[in-house]
């Protein structure tokens, strides 16, 4: 649990020193802005990331599931059809020893009469 702890405080940092080298980079943060104006932006914009990342998780979880779902039914489809083909019927061995209408010696010749 710590280390997952460790890893969304450095997610929490890079998404700070990204909306911070934005906000430098459009002007929007200058040597007049204060502190509470770049915390302001700052808390916004994390927020902001958050709930888009949140929202585009959630799809991409909602369109897995939906392409797992279809794949699902085509699977079960399939098999109800391989269920209703005819299936060919096998013959006993006992009927499969002697299909020949000559006998045959040991050594695979024709026996002679």
């Amino acid at each position: 649990m710590g280390t997952l702890l460790k890893y969304l405080l450095y997610a929490l940092i890079i998404i700070v020193i990204y909306l911070l080298g934005v906000g430098f980079y459009e002007g929007t943060f200058n040597k007049d802005s204060t502190v509470g104006e770049i915390s302001s932006d700052v808390a916004q914009g994390t927020k902001r990331i958050i709930r888009d990342g949140y929202d585009s998780t959630k799809e991409t979880v909602k369109d897995g599931y939906e392409a797992t779902k279809d794949k699902i039914e085509e699977y079960e489809n399939d098999r109800k059809e391989e269920k209703t083909t005819p299936q060919l019927e096998e013959t006993p061995d006992s009927e499969m020893k002697n299909t020949s209408s000559s006998p045959t010696s040991a050594t695979g010749g024709f026996v002679e009469n």
